[in-house]
């Protein structure tokens, strides 16, 4: 073998040696590729807030929350025995009833000639000062004893008439805890319960 072949055999065992010694330098020293990192979970630390914050995200705008829809509903007003009240029932309860909506009717239609409603109105100042309250009250414009009186007077004064049989009779009645006045019973709340009709 000649020294040239020998020159390039040996350069090319050397080169093959250095680039094996090479390659697994790097396989033993590359470092590995990190995993990729789990997504991180929610704060455990806070489930009562991020409970919260769905729940109220899941109603929509205008609509009642579970908390608000599992009230009850307000207990109804009890009925009203006014026959079975005593003096003093009654005086509160035409205080804290009566007064306040008859007030509020009264202006409404009259505000000029009711501007100062209150119990007087009604019951008279002699009836006040005695403290009777006794109705119906001699004071007040008395009725007609009949039914060509009534027509009569409510082509006089129609809208007295409408005020006194639409607003003030129901009401009263309502808050007596009574029927409305029937002609063919002759029982219940009605104009009389207030005014004296003519020639009593």
């Amino acid at each position: 073998m000649s020294l040239l072949q020998l020159s390039y055999r040996q350069v090319f065992l050397a080169g093959g040696l250095a680039l094996v010694t090479t390659s697994l330098a790097f396989a033993q020293g590359a470092p590995a590729p990190k995993p990729a990192e789990a997504p991180k979970a929610a704060d455990a630390t806070k489930p009562a807030e991020a409970n919260k914050a769905a729940a109220g995200a899941a109603i929509p705008v205008g609509t009642t929350k579970p908390e608000a829809a599992a009230k009850p509903a307000a207990a109804a007003p009890a009925t009203v025995d006014w026959k079975s009240m005593d003096k003093k029932a009654r005086k509160a309860h035409m205080k804290k009833v009566v007064t306040p909506a008859m007030k509020t009717a009264f202006i409404a239609f009259d505000g000029k000639r009711y501007k100062t409603f209150g119990c007087v109105t009604c019951h008279g100042a002699e009836g006040i000062e005695k403290n009777t309250y006794k109705m119906p009250n001699a004071k007040l414009p008395r009725l007609p004893k009949d039914m060509a009186g009534f027509e009569a007077l409510a082509k006089k004064k129609p809208e007295v008439m409408k005020f006194m049989g639409q607003e003030v009779k129901p009401k009263m009645a309502a808050m007596l805890g009574m029927p409305e006045y029937k002609p063919e019973t002759g029982a219940g709340f009605g104009c009389n319960g207030c005014h004296m009709s003519e020639g009593q």
